[in-house]
Formats: C-alpha cells, structure tokens, sequence
C-alpha cells in the first residue's frame, strides 16, 4: 500500500532519486514520441502531465508522516554548519523542482504544438527522413531504368488512372520497353507506398489532392491522389 499511500519521510537522497527517475522516464515519453512520429494523439500530453502529478505526489504531497525533506542528522556543535547544509539542500531540491516542472511544461508545449498543427499526429523528421531518401531512391531507380530502356514515358499510376501506391516493384512500371524496378533496387519491396505520373516522377502516397504526402500517409496502401506541385 506504500505505492497508493506514502508513509515514508523523503530523504534529499530519495528525493534526488525520485526526481532523477521522473526525468528519465520523461526523456523515454520524448524519445517514443520522436520515434513513433507522435502515434497515439492526446495520449501523448496526457501521459506527460499524469506523470508530473505523481511526481509531485510521491515527493511534494503532504502525508501521514508528512512528505518532507529529511536532512541527515548533525550534531549539536555544528549547528551553522548544519543550518547551512540544510538551506543548501533545500535550494538544491528547489531547483531541481523547477527544473522537472520545465522539462515537463516543455515537452507537454511541443507534443500539444504539434498535434495543433497536424491534428492526426506530428511530423518528424525521425520518420520524414527515411520517406525523403525512400522516395529519392526510387526516383533514382525510375530514372535509371528509362535511361538503360531508351524511353521518356510509362503508363502513370496516379489519380488519372485511379492506381493504388505501389511498394512492390518485381513487375512495375508498366509500358513499352519500359522494366521493373527491382533489378535497380536493393529490395524489391519498399517500407512505403508510392506513385509516379507518365513521365516517370516518382512521389509518396498522399492522402490528398496536391498535398504533400506525410509519413503516415505513405505507411499504408491508398488511392493515388493529385502529385503536389
């Protein structure tokens, strides 16, 4: 029951801990979110702020024994000495304090920023990365595959064909001596899906007309939309 209701009193080494352990898991929420690109909506400040609260809880909220810093023992005849460490300790733990309330605020600030921005979830560029040099690679294999075949066009998978993104390349493009793109790639099948026009431009799987393709867009198979200009 020491979990739901604290009887302990906080010693500066306890709090330390505590505080040292809040930070990390807030660095793991930050890193997830960077990874997952924002996956999971509100979740994500949510959990940020419900872990502040029990921080808060575990080390600020009175108890019974009240939850108060607990400086080691001195003796009687160092008692300058002994009023000295404790205010130090104090400010110390004051600081630290502060400073897990604005690591808090701060990535609460940037995850709700974001999700305000792209209401689905956020762009990152842990996952844009990867899209951009994806795409460019299967640019590159379009380009080189026309230029070995001798030909300035293929049959287009796009909205005028109402094609699906592609991410298996053993039998595409299609057209007159045009060759599949496989013998051109390191893997057959891509992380993401794809679509070109009849000139060969290669560009990620959008979800809207003109619209730039995000990587959760490009994640999973969709009707091709107009390119973006």
């Amino acid at each position: 029951m020491k979990l739901l209701k604290p009887t302990y009193r906080l010693s500066l080494i306890r709090f330390s801990l505590f505080t040292l352990l809040y930070c990390v898991l807030v660095f793991v929420v930050g890193l997830t979110i960077s990874v997952t690109g924002g996956t999971g909506g509100w979740i994500w400040p949510l959990v940020l702020i419900i872990m502040f609260l029990l921080y808060l809880y575990y080390t600020m909220v009175p108890g019974p024994p009240s939850l108060v810093l607990d400086p080691e023992p001195q003796s009687a005849s160092h008692g300058g000495w002994r009023r000295l460490r404790e205010g130090a300790g104090h400010i110390a733990a004051l600081i630290v304090v502060v400073g897990a309330f604005l690591t808090t605020f701060v990535s609460i600030l940037a995850v709700s920023s974001c999700f305000m921005s792209a209401w689905s979830g956020c762009s990152n560029p842990g996952t844009e990365g990867p899209l951009a040099a994806e795409r460019e690679t299967v640019q590159t294999a379009m380009n080189a595959m026309m230029a070995d075949q001798g030909i300035t066009t293929v049959i287009p998978n796009d909205n005028t064909t109402k094609g699906l993104g592609v991410n298996a390349w053993t039998s595409l493009p299609k057209g007159a001596n045009a060759a599949s793109l496989d013998a051109y790639l390191r893997n057959t099948t891509t992380l993401f899906y794809y679509c070109w026009d009849r000139m060969g431009n290669v560009y990620a799987q959008n979800k809207k007309d003109g619209v730039r393709a995000e990587p959760k867009d490009a994640g999973q198979q969709r009707p091709c939309k107009q390119p973006p200009p």
